[in-house]
Protein backbone atom coordinates (compact mmCIF):
# COMPACT_ATOMS: atom_id res chain seq x y z
CA UNK A 1 0.00 0.00 0.00
CA UNK A 2 1.38 3.41 -0.99
CA UNK A 3 1.97 5.94 1.76
CA UNK A 4 0.61 9.49 1.22
CA UNK A 5 3.60 11.45 2.51
CA UNK A 6 1.80 14.80 2.23
CA UNK A 7 -1.06 13.53 4.41
CA UNK A 8 1.37 12.12 6.99
CA UNK A 9 3.36 15.36 7.10
CA UNK A 10 0.22 17.50 7.45
CA UNK A 11 -1.10 15.30 10.26
CA UNK A 12 2.28 15.46 12.01
CA UNK A 13 2.33 19.28 11.85
CA UNK A 14 -1.21 19.50 13.25
CA UNK A 15 -0.40 17.14 16.12
CA UNK A 16 2.83 19.02 16.87
CA UNK A 17 1.02 22.39 16.84
CA UNK A 18 -1.66 21.14 19.21
CA UNK A 19 0.94 19.68 21.56
CA UNK A 20 2.84 22.96 21.57
CA UNK A 21 -0.31 24.95 22.32
CA UNK A 22 -1.25 22.67 25.20
CA UNK A 23 2.28 22.76 26.59
CA UNK A 24 2.42 26.57 26.37
CA UNK A 25 -0.88 26.92 28.23
CA UNK A 26 0.00 24.36 30.86
CA UNK A 27 3.42 25.90 31.54
CA UNK A 28 2.02 29.40 32.07
CA UNK A 29 2.50 30.62 35.63
CA UNK A 30 0.32 33.13 37.53
CA UNK A 31 3.06 35.76 37.34
CA UNK A 32 3.07 35.48 33.57
CA UNK A 33 -0.16 37.53 33.44
CA UNK A 34 0.61 40.39 35.86
CA UNK A 35 0.11 43.87 34.39
CA UNK A 36 2.04 46.89 35.71
CA UNK A 37 -0.28 49.83 35.07
CA UNK A 38 -1.25 53.01 36.90
CA UNK A 39 1.29 52.35 39.64
CA UNK A 40 -0.22 48.94 40.46
CA UNK A 41 0.70 45.35 39.67
CA UNK A 42 -2.19 42.93 39.19
CA UNK A 43 -3.48 39.87 37.43
CA UNK A 44 -6.88 41.02 36.11
CA UNK A 45 -8.40 37.56 36.65
CA UNK A 46 -7.33 37.61 40.30
CA UNK A 47 -7.89 41.28 41.18
CA UNK A 48 -10.47 43.49 39.50
CA UNK A 49 -8.49 46.53 38.28
CA UNK A 50 -11.14 49.01 39.44
CA UNK A 51 -10.80 47.73 43.02
CA UNK A 52 -7.20 49.03 43.16
CA UNK A 53 -8.19 52.69 42.86
CA UNK A 54 -10.29 54.68 45.30
CA UNK A 55 -10.99 57.97 43.49
CA UNK A 56 -14.11 58.34 41.37
CA UNK A 57 -12.26 59.75 38.35
CA UNK A 58 -9.76 56.87 38.26
CA UNK A 59 -12.34 54.19 37.42
CA UNK A 60 -14.78 56.26 35.37
CA UNK A 61 -15.84 54.39 32.24
CA UNK A 62 -17.69 55.19 29.03
CA UNK A 63 -21.14 53.77 28.19
CA UNK A 64 -21.10 50.46 26.32
CA UNK A 65 -22.14 52.14 23.06
CA UNK A 66 -19.44 54.86 23.29
CA UNK A 67 -16.05 54.13 21.75
CA UNK A 68 -13.11 54.35 24.13
CA UNK A 69 -9.91 52.52 25.04
CA UNK A 70 -10.19 48.90 26.17
CA UNK A 71 -7.60 46.46 27.50
CA UNK A 72 -7.47 42.87 26.27
CA UNK A 73 -5.22 40.12 27.59
CA UNK A 74 -4.70 36.95 25.57
CA UNK A 75 -3.94 33.43 26.80
CA UNK A 76 -0.36 33.67 25.58
CA UNK A 77 1.97 35.43 23.15
CA UNK A 78 -0.10 37.55 20.80
CA UNK A 79 -0.79 36.16 17.33
CA UNK A 80 -1.74 38.17 14.25
CA UNK A 81 -4.86 36.05 13.77
CA UNK A 82 -6.10 37.11 17.21
CA UNK A 83 -5.63 40.80 16.37
CA UNK A 84 -7.42 40.28 13.08
CA UNK A 85 -10.31 38.74 15.00
CA UNK A 86 -10.53 41.85 17.18
CA UNK A 87 -10.76 44.02 14.06
CA UNK A 88 -13.56 41.87 12.67
CA UNK A 89 -15.47 42.44 15.91
CA UNK A 90 -15.01 46.21 15.65
CA UNK A 91 -12.10 46.73 18.06
CA UNK A 92 -8.92 48.24 16.56
CA UNK A 93 -5.63 47.08 18.19
CA UNK A 94 -3.40 50.05 18.99
CA UNK A 95 -0.56 49.16 21.32
CA UNK A 96 0.94 46.02 22.86
CA UNK A 97 1.02 45.91 26.66
CA UNK A 98 3.18 43.35 28.48
CA UNK A 99 2.30 40.62 29.21
CA UNK A 100 0.16 39.28 26.33
CA UNK A 101 -2.04 42.38 26.30
CA UNK A 102 -3.27 44.92 23.79
CA UNK A 103 -4.91 48.30 24.15
CA UNK A 104 -7.71 48.54 21.61
CA UNK A 105 -10.16 51.20 20.46
CA UNK A 106 -13.81 50.25 20.29
CA UNK A 107 -17.12 50.09 22.11
CA UNK A 108 -17.87 47.84 25.02
CA UNK A 109 -20.55 46.15 22.95
CA UNK A 110 -17.93 45.20 20.32
CA UNK A 111 -16.23 43.04 22.96
CA UNK A 112 -19.32 41.55 24.56
CA UNK A 113 -18.65 38.12 23.04
CA UNK A 114 -15.01 37.32 23.92
CA UNK A 115 -12.92 35.33 21.48
CA UNK A 116 -11.55 31.98 22.59
CA UNK A 117 -7.98 33.35 22.69
CA UNK A 118 -8.93 36.19 25.08
CA UNK A 119 -8.13 35.55 28.73
CA UNK A 120 -9.55 38.82 30.08
CA UNK A 121 -10.92 42.09 28.74
CA UNK A 122 -12.02 45.33 30.35
CA UNK A 123 -11.75 49.10 30.32
CA UNK A 124 -8.44 50.91 29.97
CA UNK A 125 -9.14 52.94 33.10
CA UNK A 126 -8.31 56.65 33.48
CA UNK A 127 -5.96 55.58 36.30
CA UNK A 128 -3.84 53.80 33.67
CA UNK A 129 -3.52 57.04 31.68
CA UNK A 130 -2.10 59.22 34.47
CA UNK A 131 0.79 58.13 36.69
CA UNK A 132 0.41 58.48 40.49
CA UNK A 133 2.94 61.33 40.81
CA UNK A 134 0.77 63.58 38.61
CA UNK A 135 -2.54 63.01 40.39
CA UNK A 136 -2.26 65.51 43.26
CA UNK A 137 -0.68 68.65 41.83
CA UNK A 138 -1.46 72.21 42.89
CA UNK A 139 -3.74 74.59 41.01
CA UNK A 140 -0.76 76.27 39.36
CA UNK A 141 -0.93 76.20 35.53
CA UNK A 142 1.19 73.49 33.96
CA UNK A 143 2.04 72.51 30.37
CA UNK A 144 0.85 69.00 29.63
CA UNK A 145 1.38 66.53 26.81
CA UNK A 146 -1.70 64.51 25.91
CA UNK A 147 -1.42 61.46 23.66
CA UNK A 148 -4.65 61.05 21.68
CA UNK A 149 -6.04 58.13 19.70
CA UNK A 150 -6.68 59.46 16.19
CA UNK A 151 -9.77 57.30 15.70
CA UNK A 152 -11.39 59.42 18.41
CA UNK A 153 -10.77 62.53 16.27
CA UNK A 154 -7.95 64.64 17.70
CA UNK A 155 -9.81 67.90 17.16
CA UNK A 156 -12.87 66.53 18.94
CA UNK A 157 -10.77 65.34 21.87
CA UNK A 158 -8.88 68.62 22.16
CA UNK A 159 -12.22 70.43 22.10
CA UNK A 160 -13.30 68.36 25.10
CA UNK A 161 -10.02 69.17 26.87
CA UNK A 162 -10.71 72.87 26.26
CA UNK A 163 -14.21 72.45 27.67
CA UNK A 164 -12.57 71.17 30.86
CA UNK A 165 -10.43 74.31 31.09
CA UNK A 166 -7.30 73.43 29.11
CA UNK A 167 -5.74 75.97 26.73
CA UNK A 168 -4.43 74.52 23.48
CA UNK A 169 -0.85 75.21 22.42
CA UNK A 170 -0.61 72.83 19.49
CA UNK A 171 -1.53 69.44 18.05
CA UNK A 172 0.82 67.23 16.05
CA UNK A 173 -0.01 64.00 14.22
CA UNK A 174 2.52 61.27 15.10
CA UNK A 175 1.32 58.39 12.91
CA UNK A 176 -1.90 56.71 11.81
CA UNK A 177 -2.69 55.76 15.42
CA UNK A 178 -1.76 58.73 17.62
CA UNK A 179 -1.63 62.51 17.77
CA UNK A 180 0.09 64.58 20.46
CA UNK A 181 -1.46 67.71 21.92
CA UNK A 182 0.22 70.25 24.20
CA UNK A 183 -2.14 72.15 26.49
CA UNK A 184 -1.89 74.35 29.57
CA UNK A 185 -4.16 73.51 32.47
CA UNK A 186 -4.30 73.76 36.26
CA UNK A 187 -2.26 70.93 37.79
CA UNK A 188 -5.21 69.64 39.78
CA UNK A 189 -7.22 69.04 36.60
CA UNK A 190 -4.97 66.40 35.06
CA UNK A 191 -7.18 63.65 36.41
CA UNK A 192 -10.17 65.11 34.57
CA UNK A 193 -8.24 65.13 31.29
CA UNK A 194 -7.49 61.43 31.75
CA UNK A 195 -11.21 60.60 31.75
CA UNK A 196 -11.85 61.96 28.25
CA UNK A 197 -12.56 59.16 25.70
CA UNK A 198 -9.69 58.97 23.24
CA UNK A 199 -7.02 60.18 25.69
CA UNK A 200 -4.27 57.56 25.87
CA UNK A 201 -1.95 59.29 28.35
CA UNK A 202 -1.48 62.58 30.20
CA UNK A 203 1.95 63.74 31.31
CA UNK A 204 3.60 67.07 32.18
Amino acid sequence: MRCNHRFVLTRFVLVLSLAFALTSTASAKPGDFVFDLGGERFDPLVTAPASLFANDWSTRTSPADTADLKLVQFNGPVRQAWLDDLRVRGAEPLQYIHPHGYIVWGTGSALEAPATAVRWQGDFLPAFRLLPQWRSLSTEPIRVGVLIVRQAGEESVVGELERLGASREGVRVLDDRFAHAVVTVQGGQLSELATVPGVYSVQP
